[in-house]
């Protein structure tokens, strides 16, 4: 992978949750590490594959590995949020990774 292409900068970001004194449950996230990555939209017959397998992808993610990310995780890309549908290895080479996400509609 080009270092040139990783020019957008994320956050990577994980759930936590706390009991409040009535036992509810609070989730907040939390920004666990900042990585470079290619962010770009998905169109044509990109998106039209993606959905096949994931049902609702529409942006392509690729970064140098990261080996704690799951899909439990979520990636911020300025006021942007963008959660993971699929994680996937390049070429199984551990040097690019793929992540296929869902922008998050706030309201």
């Amino acid at each position: 992978m080009q270092a040139g292409k990783l020019r957008h900068h994320l956050e990577v970001q994980a759930a936590t949750e706390t009991r409040d004194a009535h036992g509810g449950v609070t989730r907040d996230w939390r920004t666990v590490d900042m990585r470079w990555a290619a962010v770009e939209p998905l169109t044509g017959r990109e998106l039209f594959e993606a959905q096949q397998v994931q049902g609702r992808a529409t942006i392509r993610v690729r970064m140098r590995p990261y080996g704690d990310l799951t899909p439990s995780h979520r990636l911020k890309f300025g006021d942007r949020v963008l959660n993971i549908d699929s994680i996937q290895n390049i070429d199984e080479r551990d040097r690019e990774m793929e992540v296929l996400c869902v922008e998050a509609i706030e309201g």
